[in-house]
């Protein structure tokens, strides 16, 4: 494919293990191995100074930011407690648990409501207001290989099973939407396009398919990797489409055509899981 320029951020001294971008773009925040976190703008400036601040005892494991950037919520260490920070007075306070992994963590648009998800299905909502559960539902799919939560919060995809389906349910009803059918390949990885409209997904066959919401029917479905699809995000103007597969090998894509219009390899000695895209798209 063609050559690429990718940016690089550092800064944490242990190592980075949780991404997460605001809904805007505007923001990331990186959590490390020691415990910190390094909030940065679009410019790739940090705008919190990590060595002032020692926020827990181990690494942050999954960290979600809101858009103005005023909250961010991350699961600590043992993996199943939620701490909430107040990012203007860098106060910290506990939202609650789950009794199991946490495998999914995201905030609504106006940072109020946070949804999260366990490896063995239960699915809650919290009021970050009052730092109680308001909705809780459970899914029977298992194991679970993927999971993604939509932009506005009430509606969560969720990949697993013996037979890698992928389930739509509505949060708040708590109710299963659609099903989809059987698939040969193990689902990796799923993302919703900024307007809900489409939910994309992607296989251990190096396999993007894209569905309808709510119904969850194929629009169009292309291998265009060798092996596993890694990571998919979208630009805030959703004509923009990135995955990243292999480990190493990312792919433009044009969304409206729903086809690839750049592909490069990243120069780097780590294995790439995950791909997000800021405000700008660059």
């Amino acid at each position: 494919g063609s050559s690429g320029h990718i940016k690089e951020m550092r800064g944490l001294l242990q190592g980075i293990t949780a991404i997460a971008t605001s809904p805007d773009g505007n923001q990331m925040a990186l959590g490390g191995s020691d415990g910190r976190i390094i909030i940065r703008d679009k410019s790739q400036a940090p705008i919190r100074n990590p060595t002032t601040h020692q926020y827990v005892d181990a690494s942050i494991y999954k960290a979600s930011i809101s858009s103005d950037g005023s909250r961010l919520v991350a699961v600590a260490s043992d993996k199943q407690t939620l701490i909430l920070w107040n990012m203007s007075t860098m106060s910290r306070s506990s939202i609650g648990s789950h009794s199991a992994t946490i495998q999914a963590i995201k905030l609504s648009l106006n940072g109020r409501r946070l949804t999260t998800v366990d490896i063995n299905g239960v699915i809650k909502q919290w009021n970050l207001d009052t730092n109680t559960a308001i909705h809780q539902l459970t899914t029977t799919l298992t194991p679970i290989t993927s999971i993604e939560i939509s932009n506005n919060s009430h509606t969560i995809a969720i990949a697993g099973g013996d037979t890698n389906i992928i389930q739509l349910w509505d949060i708040p009803r708590q109710l299963l939407l659609s099903t989809t059918q059987a698939r040969t390949h193990i689902i990796t990885t799923l993302n919703f396009s900024p307007n809900n409209h489409q939910l994309v997904s992607g296989d251990e066959n190096g396999g993007v398919t894209f569905l309808t919401v709510p119904e969850l029917v194929v629009d169009k479905s292309v291998k265009v990797y060798l092996r596993v699809v890694n990571g998919i995000a979208f630009g805030r103007d959703g004509l923009t489409m990135v995955t990243v597969g292999d480990g190493v090998v990312l792919k433009s894509w044009d969304y409206g055509s729903r086809t690839v219009e750049r592909s490069f390899e990243v120069k780097s000695d780590d294995y790439i899981e995950d791909a997000v895209i800021v405000k700008d798209d660059t």
